[in-house]
C-alpha cells in the first residue's frame, strides 16, 4: 500500500547520496511528523530510496502505524556518519594545503564548512543541494544572552568565474527578507573588480565577503578547537567575519 499523501524529497542530481523530505503544511498530523523526525533525523532520506519506492513503503508503514518494512535505518546512519567523518579529514587536509579544494565538488565544500562550523561551536543546518533559499548554511550562536541567526552561501566554482554585485544583491535580500543578525558570503574564486565600489556602507553592516583565505582559516580554526588548543572567542560570531572584506 502506497504512502495516502503528498510529499517532496529536494535534492540538486542523482549523485547525492541525500535528498530532504518535506510535507506540505496540513498535510499530515503531528505524531505522524514526529515519528518522521525520529526516523530520519533533519529530514534527510537516501536518494537509492526514493528511487526504488522504499521511502513511499516506510512513509505508508508508518502512516498505518505499523513497523518499517526491511528497515535500512541503521545503513543510513552509519552513511550519515561515514560523511561526516569523511568531511572532517577534508578539513584537516585543506588546513595543511589549500590546494586541495581544487579537487573538491561545491557541495563537498558545503558539508566540510557545516562540519567546521559545527565544530567550532555553532548551532548549523546544512540545506538541501537545490531549493535552498538562497542560502547554503544556516549557522546560530548566543551573542549576550539572545540568538543570533547567520547565513552562509558559499560559491565554489572549479571553473574560475569570479562573483558579481547581483549574487551579492540576492544574498542580502534574503538576509533582510528573513531578518537574520547578518551574513557571510565566501566565493573561492573571488568577486568582480569593480563589486567593493558598488557595496554601500549598509551593504557592508550586513554582509561580509570571504575568498579561499577565509575557508582555510575556519578549517585551521576547526582543527585547533578538536585538538583543544583553541579557546572561543566571547563573541562566537566573530570567528565568522574574522579575515573578511
Amino acid at each position: 500500500m502506497k504512502y495516502q499523501g503528498e510529499y517532496e524529497v529536494f535534492f540538486n542530481n542523482e549523485n547525492d547520496e541525500h535528498g530532504i523530505l518535506y510535507f506540505p503544511p496540513l498535510e499530515t498530523d503531528n505524531n505522524f511528523l514526529s515519528e518522521v523526525k525520529r526516523i530520519y533525523p533533519d529530514s534527510k532520506v537516501l536518494i537509492s530510496k526514493v528511487n526504488s519506492g522504499q521511502l513511499d513503503k516506510e512513509l505508508a508503514a508508518i502512516q498505518r502505524g505499523e513497523p518499517l518494512p526491511n528497515s535500512n535505518l541503521e545503513s543510513e546512519k552509519q552513511v550519515i556518519a561515514a560523511i561526516k567523518d569523511f568531511s572532517k579529514k577534508l578539513a584537516r587536509l585543506i588546513a595543511q594545503d589549500s590546494s586541495c579544494l581544487n579537487t573538491l565538488e561545491w557541495r563537498d565544500l558545503e558539508r566540510i564548512l557545516a562540519e567546521v562550523l559545527e565544530g567550532i561551536g555553532f548551532s548549523v543546518e546544512l540545506t538541501p543541494g537545490s531549493k535552498d533559499g538562497g542560502k547554503d548554511i544556516i549557522v546560530e550562536c548566543i551573542v549576550s544572552g539572545f540568538k543570533h541567526v547567520y547565513i552562509l552561501e558559499i560559491k565554489h566554482w572549479r571553473a574560475g568565474g569570479r562573483v558579481g554585485y547581483p549574487k551579492i544583491l540576492d544574498f542580502l535580500n534574503v538576509i533582510v527578507r528573513e531578518h537574520r543578525e547578518g551574513g557571510l558570503f565566501i566565493s573561492t574564486s573571488g568577486y568582480c573588480d569593480n563589486l567593493f565600489e558598488i557595496l554601500s556602507t549598509i551593504d557592508r553592516q550586513k554582509v561580509r565577503l570571504g575568498e579561499e583565505k577565509k575557508v582555510v582559516s575556519l578549517c585551521k580554526t576547526y582543527v585547533k578547537a578538536q585538538l583543544g588548543i583553541w579557546s572561543p572567542p566571547e563573541v562566537l560570531s566573530e570567528v565568522l567575519f574574522e579575515e573578511t572584506i
